[in-house]
């Protein structure tokens, strides 16, 4: 078995094939050459209680799940903010001093203090 990579929606429609045919996960897994764990969890993860599993569901779940992990930082991607936390912490001040500093500049933002400290976090890795 190889490096991992996301099921492709055509992968997608063999496993709901398959599985509308009985056909079991381990067979599933094989036809696929992939884990057998991998299977199960898409399975699992994609078909609701009740409900059957569906590839278009999935791969739109999946494809969104993905573009939320993928955006970058607000942080990162706005100049001033990144100064600003470039400069104190030059000062050496802590991700959560700099995060109540923001909300104290910017109390319009609506993100939590946590969130704040995380994307410093982030910025500084």
């Amino acid at each position: 078995m190889n490096k991992y990579q996301r099921l492709s929606i055509d992968e997608r429609e063999l496993i709901g094939l398959l599985l509308s045919q009985g056909k079991s996960l381990r067979f599933i897994a094989l036809c696929l050459n992939r884990h057998i764990s991998t299977i199960s969890r898409e399975v699992k993860y994609y078909a609701s209680s009740g409900t059957r599993y569906k590839a278009w569901m999935s791969q739109f779940s999946s494809d969104y799940l993905s573009s939320k992990r993928n955006c970058r930082s607000r942080i990162a991607t706005t100049p001033k903010l990144y100064s600003f936390i470039v400069e104190k912490l030059k000062l050496r001040w802590s991700p959560q001093q700099i995060s109540k500093e923001l909300l104290k500049l910017y109390p319009s933002c609506h993100r939590s203090t946590k969130s704040g400290q995380n994307e410093v976090y982030t910025l500084i890795c």
